[in-house]
């Protein structure tokens, strides 16, 4: 206990600004990295007074661990440490915001060494070393200074490393390509300009690959790499698309579907002006010079993303490998919204076929909700189904079939939120795909999918508690893209018993001639689901004893008040995650 206060007051009390302490400065920097912590609250001790002494000389704390990573016969354990110390250090620059961000930096040629000492490193050590992530970590936060510098390191040593140049077959260390997918997640703008030398070392690798690990390594890179590619042309920089985000397949469809079409609308020429315009900041020689630079820059990337789909459409039903057909079809999902149109349309039908069959399977197989990769191809694909042409749906029955799976695993598995762990948290953002995918299809197909639902209204219990979730999830939308809706139309609160029956009426009064539902009805409806994620035993058996009181004969099956109030609450969990201004400003008025 002594100590660690010892360590900190030093840290705290020293004035680096003064340059006759410089060389005292240094002396407790490498004094702390060498002192490993004996335990746990020894190590936050010193981890503290490093992070205190960044902050007052950014550059020499950076350096220090430099040398002590590439000089010093550490230890794993210490190498391990000095690391995610590194990686601590590296973001002060941005949780202190922009002003420390300025003063917290390093030179280029810092940031050189160090990337190149950093990728020779993890590419030599084992798969299953902690190091590896470690070292991603310290990476990603370093592009931000130095994207080009990082950038180029990561692209030379795996140039290095590939075995196409001794007459084998092309290969690379897994951790470099996991650092580039997660740079492209992160940082895409850092891509900007260059995303088509990311593709070029990806495709041989694409092409040639054979183990599965390495398989499903590629296509969460290529995912990666879409999601940078709309992100540069669509956000500013330190305003990413995030894929850990639960709305990630909308937000990332809507925006590669806009860019899309103004691509369609302007027909590239004016697009791509102001796109430069933008970059180089005024016109004259060196505007011509980016413009054709800008335009060799997409021609390279429009074509290296036609080669990865046509490698995928050619390849990955030879798989044997669930796994690998998943992840294939999420990448897939992810090309369909960027590759050019005529190439989707082309290729449509035979892709949309393999999907349903995938589909069918895996609810044939396996138990429980389908993984979430697989969904989130599902809904990128119906996004650009519809996009490009809404009739590809219909051919074959698929729209029946797709329709009838996805209810399947929403009654079968019913509200997830009471799972635990990462195969729960995998379960409820699989059930949120779900339901996801039911909002796309229901934006063009609403009279077909909500007819559907009306079937199934009148089934057994399981089916009647799905249609509640599906039904009023899609009319309350639906009602929020035609209505500005305000007031309380004070409606009374129904029953867990009376639960099904309200769903059908809020649906068949949604099924207007006009396809549109009225304000009241979505008042009503919020109302009902409010009241009955509220809803209390008590109620439930009250309810109940009234119905026998009044009803011929009483159903068998009647849902339970705990599951009514948790089909609700998954409802009302959806809508309030919505993109749609007109649901927020209208539901969480009523919810308080």
């Amino acid at each position: 206990g002594g100590g660690e206060a010892v360590v900190e007051t030093e840290a705290a009390g020293v004035d680096v600004g003064d340059d006759d302490e410089g060389g005292c400065v240094q002396e407790i920097v490498d004094c702390l990295l060498d002192a490993i912590g004996s335990t746990l609250s020894v190590q936050v001790a010193i981890n503290s007074s490093v992070i205190q002494l960044a902050k007052a000389d950014f550059p020499l704390v950076v350096t220090s661990l430099f040398s002590f990573l590439e000089r010093r016969k550490c230890s794993d354990v210490h190498q391990l440490w000095l690391l995610r110390l590194l990686c601590q250090v590296l973001e002060t620059r941005r949780s202190d915001g922009d002003a420390q961000a300025s003063v917290c930096t390093v030179n280029s040629a810092m940031a050189q060494s160090l990337t190149q000492h950093l990728v020779r490193e993890v590419a030599a050590l084992a798969q299953d070393d902690q190091r590896q992530q470690a070292i991603t970590d310290v990476l990603v936060e370093l592009v931000p200074m130095h994207p080009d510098v990082v950038l180029s390191g990561v692209l030379n040593m795996l140039d290095s490393c590939g075995g196409a140049s001794n007459g084998g077959a092309p290969s690379a260390p897994p951790a470099l390509v996991s650092i580039l997918t997660e740079i492209a997640y992160t940082t895409p703008h850092a891509l900007e300009g260059r995303i088509h030398e990311v593709m070029g070392r990806y495709l041989p690798l694409l092409q040639s690959c054979k183990a599965p690990e390495v398989k499903l390594l590629l296509f969460r890179a290529w995912c990666s790499l879409c999601v940078a590619l709309v992100n540069c042309a669509s956000r500013e920089p330190g305003d990413p698309i995030l894929s850990t985000e639960s709305t990630f397949s909308q937000v990332f469809g809507m925006a590669a579907l806009e860019l899309r079409r103004k691509k369609a609308a302007s027909g590239g020429g004016a697009n791509a002006q102001s796109t430069t315009s933008r970059l180089v900041g005024g016109g004259g020689l060196n505007s011509s010079r980016a413009s054709t630079e800008e335009s060799e820059e997409k021609r390279r990337v429009s074509q290296a993303l036609s080669t990865a789909f046509a490698i995928l459409m050619s390849s990955w039903q030879s798989s044997k490998d669930m796994h690998v057909r998943v992840g294939a079809m999420e990448t897939l999902g992810h090309l369909c919204l960027v590759i050019p149109k005529d190439l989707f349309l082309t290729n449509a039908d035979a892709l949309l076929e393999l999907l349903v069959n995938l589909l069918s399977r895996q609810s044939s197989a396996t138990p429980g909700m389908p993984p979430v990769r697989l969904m989130r191809g599902l809904c990128l694909l119906l996004q650009a189904c519809i996009d490009a042409d809404p009739e590809i749906l219909l051919l074959e029955n698929a729209l029946q079939t797709l329709t009838s799976t996805m209810f399947a695993w929403t009654v079968s598995n019913g509200p997830l939120q009471h799972l635990q762990g990462s195969a729960g948290t995998e379960a409820v953002q699989s059930q949120a795909e779900v339901l996801r995918c039911f909002e796309v299809l229901s934006e063009t197909f609403r009279k077909q999918v909500l007819g559907f639902l009306m079937q199934r209204v009148r089934g057994n219990r399981d089916d009647r508690l799905g249609a509640l979730v599906v039904a009023e999830l899609i009319v309350a939308l639906a009602a929020a893209d035609f209505f500005a809706i305000a007031g309380d139309p004070g409606q009374p609160q129904e029953t867990a018993q009376g639960g099904a029956s309200a769903s059908a009426s809020s649906t068949s009064a949604a099924m207007a001639p006009e396809d549109m539902p009225r304000p009241e009805h979505v008042h009503a409806l919020l109302h009902f689901l409010i009241s009955q994620t509220a809803l209390t035993p008590a109620e439930g058996e009250q309810s109940s004893y009234v119905a026998k009181l009044v009803a011929k004969s009483q159903p068998t099956d009647l849902p339970s008040c705990e599951e009514v109030r948790g089909r609700a609450g998954l409802v009302l969990g959806h809508l309030a995650g919505s993109l749609k201004p007109a649901v927020r400003t209208t539901l969480w008025p009523m919810l308080l």
